[in-house]
């Protein structure tokens, strides 16, 4: 009976270490997942900002190429001679030149 006994208490010192060692194991990869999901995170993040980012830098783009045809017609309109305005039509079609600020 005594020998039971001990058995029984090696059996269940033996599952409470494995078990131990399975909640370790859980645990590390638990905390692994989440790592990997802080990456993925992270790298999307960056992408939503990067893209926010280029939308920004076209609407930017977007408000000068619209002052920038405006400028150009308005003068057009006031052209005296047809060359001049045949010069601000191919103005018109090349678009701002780098640095122009409406």
């Amino acid at each position: 009976r005594f020998r039971e006994l001990e058995e029984r208490e090696a059996n269940i010192t033996q599952q409470k270490q494995q078990l131990n060692k399975d909640l370790q194991y859980l645990v590390e990869e638990c905390q692994h997942r989440g790592r990997l999901a802080d990456k993925r995170m992270d790298k999307q993040d960056a992408y939503i900002d990067r893209h926010l980012e280029e939308k920004k830098e076209l609407h930017e783009r977007m408000k000068v190429v619209y002052a920038w045809r405006k400028h150009i017609r308005e003068l057009r309109k006031d052209a005296d001679t047809p060359q001049q305005h045949d010069e601000y039509s191919r103005k018109l079609k090349e678009g701002p030149p780098p640095g122009w600020k409406p």
